[in-house]
C-alpha cells in the first residue's frame, strides 16, 4: 500500500511537473495567435481605409477587385463553400481568413494576386 502510494506521488509529481508547463504554454500560444489575428484585421481595416481615400484609381481599382469573392474566381463547389473560411468571415480578405482558421496559410495563396497585391499594400 505505501508503495502505491509512493509510485503514484512520484507519477503526480511528474505530471505537476510537466503538465502545468505544457497547459501554459499552450493558452500562450492560443492567446497570440488570437491577438495576431484581431491586430491583422485591424490592420487591414486601417489599409483599406487608406487606400480608398488616397490610393487613388489603381488602389480603388484593387479595392473593387476584392470585392468579388475568392471563390468565384477559383470556381469553388458549392459544397466546399459551408467549410470554407473565407466564405464564412467575408469581412477581412480570403488569405487572413484561411490563415486564421487554419493556423495556416495555404501555399496556392502565396502566389495568388489577391495575397500579393495585399502584402504590397501593407508594406507601403
Amino acid at each position: 500500500m505505501e508503495q502505491r502510494l509512493g509510485g503514484l506521488s512520484v507519477v503526480g509529481m511528474l505530471l505537476l511537473r510537466v503538465g502545468v508547463p505544457v497547459a501554459i504554454t499552450i493558452g500562450a500560444v492560443q492567446l497570440f495567435r488570437r491577438l495576431d489575428i484581431r491586430w491583422q484585421t485591424q490592420d487591414w481595416g486601417h489599409w483599406a481605409a487608406r487606400l480608398e481615400t488616397t490610393g487613388g484609381a489603381a488602389g480603388r481599382d484593387w479595392l473593387s477587385r476584392l470585392a468579388n469573392p475568392c471563390w468565384d474566381e477559383n470556381g469553388c463547389e458549392q459544397s466546399a463553400l459551408v467549410k470554407c473560411a473565407a466564405h464564412t468571415h467575408q469581412s477581412v480578405p480570403c488569405w487572413m481568413a484561411r490563415r486564421a482558421a487554419e493556423g495556416m496559410m495555404p501555399t496556392k495563396c502565396h502566389h495568388c494576386e489577391r495575397y500579393t497585391m495585399g502584402s504590397l499594400v501593407a508594406a507601403g
